[in-house]
């Protein structure tokens, strides 16, 4: 037998351009900035935390995700350079905004908000 696959329906709702920042629940954490596209409930785009490193100015990473038809979306970070950061959190989009938490790893959560442009 073979499982069916349901995949949620397509909404144009979000789409568009969205911004914001993740304000770092830690004194030891530093801000990061979002820079993310919606489109057809598919969001991409890209994080960036400054750098600890001397040699680096910059810990980018990139994001996708998908909005669920209850407005929720599972975002997933992949590291783009050595010190950047891979998690994964769910959150959810309302009218212009996103909110959501991610826990991540290495001893730094943060509050993510963005707003659409």
């Amino acid at each position: 037998m073979s499982a069916s696959l349901t995949k949620e329906p397509v909404s144009t709702e979000f789409d568009g351009d969205w911004v914001g920042i993740a304000t770092a629940q830690s004194v030891n954490c530093a801000a990061g900035s979002y820079a993310l596209t919606v489109e057809n409930s598919t969001v991409t785009g890209t994080v960036d935390f400054p750098s600890y490193s001397t040699s680096a100015s910059h810990r980018l990473s990139a994001v996708t995700g998908d909005i669920r038809a209850d407005k929720t979306a599972r975002l997933t970070l992949r590291a783009n350079s050595t010190d950047g950061r891979s998690s994964s959190f769910t959150g959810t989009f309302s009218n212009n905004e996103f909110k959501g938490t991610d826990q991540g790893r290495g001893g730094c959560s943060y509050e993510v908000w963005l707003k659409k442009k």
